[in-house]
């Protein structure tokens, strides 16, 4: 086999059998994701600091697994929260918490191949309805936004990407 051969390994990836860190060139893997929050109301039972219960996440856009391609997920929160980042290095990739207020969460998404650069998305915590009511502790409020991780030239192919050329 050339350098310049590719071949599969035990799961079935394309790799370069003398270049493992060689580029797949005119390959892009689309690997659709889905970032959100669910929150929520505690009810009466919930302490002035702490009247929402909340989850962020990181998942598969159809509720499939991404371990195969991500190796951690680092979540920012608000400053006041105590240990404001969180790392999360195995599925389910989320984090759980009670709090009061909407913010940002920064959400930086890094890749088991460690030559692709981690990606940086933004969610917005939501606690309210549109009109700005407070929800019923019976009912959750989701919040969701559908992305795409696109892989240019990858130095590993999954069986189960979406090649373009």
């Amino acid at each position: 086999m050339s350098a310049n051969e590719t071949k599969k390994d035990d799961e079935g990836s394309l790799m370069s059998h003398r270049h493992p860190n060689r580029r797949v060139k005119n390959m892009l893997i689309y690997k659709p994701i889905v970032v959100g929050t669910i929150s929520m109301a505690q009810g009466k039972k919930g302490q002035k600091d702490q009247l929402f219960a909340w989850c962020c996440y990181v998942r598969g856009a159809n509720n499939e697994g991404i371990a195969h391609f991500v190796k951690k997920v680092v979540f920012t929160l608000h400053p006041t929260f105590k240990n404001n980042v969180r790392t999360v290095e195995e599925p389910p990739f989320e984090i759980q918490e009670q709090g009061w207020g909407e913010f940002e969460i920064t959400v930086r998404i890094h890749f088991v191949d460690s030559s692709e650069k981690p990606v940086e998305i933004i969610h917005f915590l939501k606690l309210f309805n549109e009109d700005k009511t407070s929800q019923t502790p019976r009912k959750p409020i989701v919040s969701e936004q559908y992305d795409e991780i696109v892989f240019s030239e990858p130095t590993v192919a999954p069986p189960e990407c979406n090649p373009c050329s």
